[in-house]
């Protein structure tokens, strides 16, 4: 597991604990977190004469969402920094447990980058933007 602001894998409200820890899932407990949308992926074919015709890629939508993880302490920011570069950036995907939902999806990292903000001389603020992969 792997959790941020009270994390489930490595620090709960400033404990470290070691129980269960799973490569494959992302447990860290924003302090706030954001569905940010649902992406029909629809696509559009316009015609000369201004009507459209639109075909859905798929029945479903993809869902991206946005964590916040604020006044991060450095053990919890290498945490977090770890599961990032084991998941190669955007290029693995991992099991997210949704807070507000409770329910996990698939999903990878959304952005290539993760950009830590510092906010005092040992805590940092990042926010973590993840796509749902079907």
């Amino acid at each position: 597991m792997v959790s941020i602001g009270e994390y489930n894998f490595g620090v709960y409200n400033g404990g470290i604990y070691n129980q269960g820890f799973d490569p494959n899932t992302f447990s860290f407990l924003p302090n706030f977190t954001y569905p940010l949308a649902v992406n029909m992926l629809t696509l559009v074919e316009e015609k000369e004469d201004g009507t459209e015709k639109r075909i859905s890629k798929m029945p479903w939508g993809i869902r991206l969402f946005e964590a916040e993880f604020l006044a991060q302490t450095g053990a919890q920011k290498l945490a977090l920094e770890n599961f990032y570069e084991s998941k190669k950036g955007s290029d693995v995907t991992f099991t997210y447990n949704d807070p507000v939902e409770d329910i996990n999806y698939t999903v990878r990292f959304e952005d290539p980058r993760l950009t830590f903000k510092k906010r005092a001389d040992t805590l940092w603020d990042v926010t973590v933007k993840l796509r749902e992969v079907q």
